[in-house]
């Protein structure tokens, strides 16, 4: 079984995420080939990020992306691709959540009981956008610069309006009532937010289970 990885080498996450993904691979005794080809194709193809080489992408896709809590330099979201917008992730039990928690990374707060409205906009500014009424608007960082972290700025705010990226989750987690614009966005879920949080934990990976081999096994287990 051949695993093509694709990178763009002018993105240095890219390089470095690519890199994980061939050690992992290579460890499970699979043959790997890193390339900058966005059309390549292997019986697994891994694409980095939203944009260079995933468009049009079929078969045994493996999506990575950016986390949605910790340190982005060395953690990151891995899924098999189902569509444009979608991705099928590892599932386990609630001690992987746990162990987050323990290390510090993570928290599930109180649900907020005042507070304003915060809207927490992506790069295609959806929510401003659209009709909905908010108190603060905070941009995407590639379109605003901040004085402030994204937790700092959620502070006094009891509702978040979001539309595609990680803050949503990033709001949910910290008590927020969120709407989220993007219907494929992962916190939206029927699932009580304890049981949406233990499986969080599952579609996000430090680089040295990448590395080792353990989160490419997880998720070639779903094939």
């Amino acid at each position: 079984m051949e695993v093509v990885n694709i990178i763009n080498p002018n993105l240095r996450v890219q390089r470095m995420s690519g890199e994980w993904i061939a050690r992992g691979f290579e460890r499970l005794g699979k043959k790997v080939t890193t390339t900058s080809g966005a059309g390549s194709k292997g019986d697994i193809t891994v694409v980095h990020g939203p944009n260079y080489a995933k468009q049009g992408k079929t078969g045994n896709v493996l999506w990575l992306d950016r986390c949605w809590y910790g340190n982005h330099e060395e953690w990151v979201t891995l899924g098999w691709k189902t569509s444009e917008t979608t991705r099928k992730f590892a599932d386990g039990d609630s001690t992987r959540f746990m162990w987050h928690e323990e290390m510090g990374i993570v928290e599930i707060e109180p649900m907020r009981r005042s507070g304003g409205t915060i809207a927490l906009d992506d790069y295609q500014q959806t929510v401003k956008s659209s009709p909905l009424v908010w108190d603060t608007y905070r941009g995407h960082p590639a379109r605003e610069k901040h004085t402030t972290t994204l937790y700092q700025a959620m502070q006094g705010h009891m509702f978040a309006v979001c539309g595609y990226g990680t803050c949503a989750a990033q709001a949910k987690l910290a008590g927020l009532h969120v709407t989220c614009l993007d219907p494929d966005n992962i916190a939206q879920t029927d699932k009580r937010r304890e049981s949406w949080a233990y499986s969080l934990a599952w579609t996000q990976f430090h680089r040295r289970e990448i590395e080792s081999g353990f989160a490419l096994e997880a998720l070639c287990a779903l094939l």
